[in-house]
């Protein structure tokens, strides 16, 4: 509908200088994101690794043979300085072990939280409800935990035919990334299940909302594998999706769901970003998989990663899907996360012996 008179939007010097301050919020944002880009690759450059990282985000057949070993894990040992030292940085920042979830005692039925969107005018908050109060925990889901191995899960189709769930089984706390098919894939990625992150989006991403009733049982059936484990529901990120976290509060009040919920302080973001910045790599915005591996650097004396792989061929030049269990159209940024930095990141450390980067077939499947 057009615009006419005093109350058009653009009209007169009024409309020329709302014009005039929306051009020069777009130039600012614009040079934001450029220089965000320009500090992401400058830390490739300044490493060895953009020789990895080139050959493989080139498609070329001739290249793809010359791509060396990414990681070797038969000869890996951590490195238990290194280990101490990152364990020690990331609890100037936040421990684990307390400040994992919100808490009953920390908020009541009637506060506002304040979503992690924000809008250039507007900045959009949720009541906390009778019900969502009674699914917080009461005491931190961590507290006083450490283990001595952890194994943190991704979701890349570098798992396909890898063979390494026993191995994953064997570690003795396993952390996974969005909710993840594990039936049918038990012997690539394992079942044990201590700690599963849950983005909302999930519901519509691979449950259609519950659009067919066996939709929403396999979501049902997805939550019981879980089995005593830890369900981690970033809940105030975008206000679009507490939709789907009531959805799913109720699906596990419901139905007697044997789970332990926990809901991140919208700080959590700010506490983990603050200490990737503190470090050489200066990582912008984590991924939740590079949230989990911050936990379990915390938490555990040694700590393996398995797939967190961002690119569509493998070391062999045999073409992989971007999620092992589903045709997902293959990205290497989602939601603003960067996944080939993140994974010269998780490279370095492995070569530190901070963790231990498994990008090829497990031991025991060959």
């Amino acid at each position: 509908m057009a615009c006419h008179g005093a109350t058009g939007i653009f009209h007169g010097s009024l409309g020329r200088k709302r014009m005039g301050f929306l051009v020069l919020m777009f130039l600012v944002l614009f040079s934001m994101m450029a220089f965000h880009v320009q500090r992401q690759w400058m830390f490739v450059r300044d490493t060895t690794l953009l020789e990895t990282l080139e050959c493989y985000r080139l498609q070329s057949g001739a290249k793809k043979n010359n791509c060396s070993s990414l990681t070797d894990t038969r000869s890996w040992t951590r490195n238990e300085t290194v280990i101490k030292d990152i364990q020690e940085k990331v609890k100037q920042f936040f421990d684990p072990r307390s400040n994992i979830s919100l808490l009953q005692s920390q908020v009541k039925p009637g506060d506002r939280i304040w979503f992690l969107e924000s809008h250039l005018f507007w900045h959009p908050s949720v009541t906390v409800s009778q019900n969502f109060h009674n699914m917080l925990p009461s005491r931190p889901p961590l507290e006083n935990k450490h283990f001595r191995k952890c194994a943190v899960v991704g979701n890349s189709g570098i798992l396909f035919n890898s063979g390494c769930g026993k191995e994953i089984d064997t570690h003795d706390f396993v952390f996974r990334c969005n909710l993840p098919e594990l039936e049918g894939h038990e012997r690539d990625v394992g079942t044990k299940s201590n700690f599963t992150t849950m983005n909302p989006s999930v519901m519509f991403t691979y449950y259609k909302d519950f659009a067919e009733p066996k939709l929403k049982e396999r979501f049902i059936k997805r939550l019981r594998r879980l089995e005593g484990g830890i369900l981690f529901i970033p809940a105030f990120v975008a206000k679009s999706e507490k939709h789907h976290v009531q959805w799913t509060n109720d699906i596990i009040l419901k139905h007697n769901i044997n789970v332990r919920t926990a809901y991140p302080s919208p700080d959590m973001e700010k506490w983990i970003r603050r200490y990737w910045k503190s470090t050489e790599y200066r990582v912008a915005r984590p991924s939740s998989g590079m949230w989990m591996y911050t936990f379990a650097a915390s938490l555990c004396d040694e700590v393996h990663l398995y797939g967190m792989y961002p690119f569509d061929i493998d070391r062999y030049g045999r073409n992989i899907k971007y999620h092992y269990y589903d045709p997902r159209p293959f990205a290497t940024m989602y939601g603003g996360h960067d996944m080939p930095i993140e994974f010269q990141v998780f490279k370095s450390l492995h070569e530190k012996g901070a963790l231990r980067l498994q990008t090829d077939k497990c031991q025991a499947s060959r």
